[in-house]
């Protein structure tokens, strides 16, 4: 079998796309053009620009022009109007190349719209709804290579880094781990065909071969240098067949925050709701502690992230029992003060993620697998109520009271009545009781039909 790390090799080219030397010794079979959603040339020197120029001499002595041609593939009418949307923004879609190369694959790309600038978070500050846009067209050009197993070495321009806004190094890292994982995806579901086009050649010979270009007289050397880093920040997972994660989750929680101030006006979200939504982001924004040990133990590796955050959610889930065994066995009201504290963290941090799945599933990004959900959902589920039983136990325990956590974990199971003269007030833990349980049906219902409906809103 095909080593997976011959995969598919990126390649970091300087100078014009179009640049016809280049494209015959890396033996080009298609140019991705970063187009317009009209596909129309813009007459300017961007990347598409530049194509349709070229191919614009290439069809002179025939009185034709690319944007002849593109109609007549695209809309079967040369008349069309040239201002007709031939392509949507996070689509891509394929001509011939006219002469310059076999074939174009138009990619329409998102603006990037930076609003607020947080320093901590940098060029990734903007709305989540653009950068999953843009992941989209790269995930549409593999569609494209499936459907044409002649494609086999292309040229990739940084879409999104010319007119529409998107800092150089950031699109690079979305470029790489976005065409990468879509890649690696295809060799998941479909190996055989990797197998079975590759059967006669080198095994150090990559399947595809991706040729990121960037344009020179746009770049300057210190620039030069950290697209260079980024470049090569992926080496490790691409060589070991594991998936790419390119930002970090506090970048991601401030792009859904950068969504919600842009654009939930227009999605008639309105005053309450977004003022809702912001509150309630900020708030998980502020226990940023575990995203940030999801990411120092992730780093980049896509798959180690989902390790990690099982794994919290496992320890967070059994934290009750533990802060139960370590304040029976310690008697110091101050470790019974810290145990508490950190379930109570414990606790909010879980009803707040149960919350922003729910109320902000039109931007966040929806779970691939429904049973790995499900079951996380369950130990979610277990872990409010170990917790909420270790914060009656101690909080009472605290206030001089003799509570047992087994009485304390029957209250919240099975609603026990505890029977204790000095313990009152317990209503108000019974009304908590019911409103998480109340939380986790919802959460699963709205869990179910944003899998059978999710939303999308590109800019």
């Amino acid at each position: 079998m095909r080593r997976i790390n011959n995969l598919v090799e990126f390649n970091l080219e300087l100078g014009d796309i179009t640049d016809s030397e280049k494209l015959n010794r890396y033996k080009i079979d298609a140019i991705v053009n970063a187009a317009r959603p009209t596909l129309m040339d813009g007459n300017d020197n961007s990347v598409d620009g530049r194509i349709h120029r070229v191919i614009d001499e290439r069809l002179a002595f025939k009185n034709l022009t690319f944007n002849d041609m593109i109609r007549k593939e695209i809309d079967g009418d040369v008349c069309k109007p040239e201002t007709t949307i031939r392509c949507k923004r996070g689509r891509a879609v394929i001509t011939e190349g006219y002469g310059l190369c076999p074939y174009i694959i138009h990619a329409v790309g998102t603006k990037y719209s930076q609003r607020i600038k947080i320093k901590m978070v940098g060029e990734g500050c903007c709305p989540s709804s653009a950068v999953q846009g843009l992941e989209s067209c790269y995930r549409e050009i593999v569609n494209i290579l499936k459907q044409h197993s002649d494609i086999r070495n292309i040229a990739v321009p940084l879409i999104g880094s010319g007119n529409y806004g998107y800092p150089k190094e950031y699109a690079l890292r979305i470029a790489i781990g976005s065409l990468y994982n879509a890649i690696l995806e295809w060799y998941q579901k479909d190996p055989e065909i990797f197998m079975m086009e590759n059967n006669r050649e080198s095994e150090n010979t990559a399947y595809i071969k991706i040729y990121i270009y960037l344009y020179d007289s746009d770049i300057e050397t210190r620039e030069l240098v950290n697209l260079e880093k980024s470049f090569h920040l992926f080496d490790e997972y691409i060589r070991n067949g594991r998936r790419i994660s390119y930002q970090s989750s506090v970048v991601t929680q401030f792009q859904y925050l950068a969504d919600i101030l842009q654009n939930d006006g227009n999605h008639g979200y309105f005053t309450i709701a977004k003022v809702f939504r912001i509150l309630l982001l900020l708030f998980r924004l502020s226990l940023f502690m575990f995203l940030v040990i999801k990411d120092k133990i992730g780093k980049n590796d896509w798959l180690k992230r989902r390790y990690a955050v099982e794994g919290i959610v496992v320890i967070k889930a059994v934290s009750g029992v533990l802060f139960w065994l370590i304040t029976e066995n310690i008697q110091c009201v101050y470790i019974q003060e810290v145990c508490l504290f950190f379930s109570v963290i414990f606790l909010v941090d879980t009803v707040t993620y149960l919350l922003t799945s729910v109320l902000l599933s039109d931007i966040q990004r929806p779970s691939g697998n429904i049973i790995r959900s499900l079951i996380l959902l369950y130990v979610n589920f277990m872990e409010t109520q170990t917790d909420l039983s270790f914060i009656i136990y101690c909080w009472y325990r605290l206030k001089g009271c003799t509570l047992d956590f087994y009485d304390a974990l029957l209250f919240v199971f099975v609603g026990q009545t505890i029977e204790e003269a000095c313990i009152d007030n317990f209503q108000v833990f019974l009304y908590i009781d019911e409103c998480l349980e109340f939380l986790f049906i919802t959460f699963a219902f709205a869990f179910f039909l944003n899998h059978v409906r999710p939303k999308k809103f590109l800019y």
